[in-house]
């Protein structure tokens, strides 16, 4: 069995079971990946570029496989006025994001022959959610990880496994709520 280092790069999307609430009911969600810091576009200092000459789709990889998983809540329900010490009951939470465990359920396809080596060594994983408006402070999070990577300091300063992946939540017509 081959070791893999960067675990994340071989995922395209993550399911997420247990995650989002919409109208008081449980539903799974898909994110895709995307690119860790896409460069800001000032098209008044840089005219022969437009925001359509750069590539902010979801990375291509090969193999492309899919992870499913479900949320872990760590914490009991908190109720009363203490709701606000840990919001959605994350396993831990700052300005930019909440943090929850997740439990792999399965990678798929599953008959690939490197799905049962990458379900093997894939080390305990969580996912940080973006709070409203924070979403580009995690992706530049990300990309400092790929940095200190690049330095050969992956598992000591920084992650094993990281990776920046998006899904819009909401619509105007529902309203979808992250947590417990």
């Amino acid at each position: 069995m081959a070791l893999i280092q960067d675990h994340t790069q071989f995922f395209a999307r993550i399911h997420i079971h247990g995650l989002t609430l919409e109208h008081g009911e449980r539903k799974p969600i898909t994110l895709e990946r995307y690119i860790s810091f896409p460069p800001p576009v000032m098209v008044e200092k840089c005219k022969s570029h437009t925001p359509t000459d750069i590539d902010l789709s979801p990375r291509a990889l090969d193999p492309v496989f899919n992870l499913t998983a479900r949320v872990r809540f760590e914490s009991p329900k908190t109720t009363g006025k203490d709701v606000d010490s840990n919001p959605g009951n994350s396993l831990g939470y700052g300005r930019a994001g909440l943090v929850f465990p997740l439990d792999v359920l399965s990678i798929s396809p599953s008959d690939d022959p490197h799905a049962a080596d990458l379900m093997a060594q894939l080390p305990p994983l969580c996912i940080k959610v973006a709070t409203p408006g924070y979403a580009r402070s995690l992706a530049r999070e990300a990309w400092f990880y790929e940095y200190l990577d690049a330095m050969g300091l992956t598992g000591v300063l920084a992650p094993r496994c990281y990776g920046v992946f998006h899904a819009a939540l909401g619509t105007s017509r529902s309203k979808v709520a992250i947590g417990s």
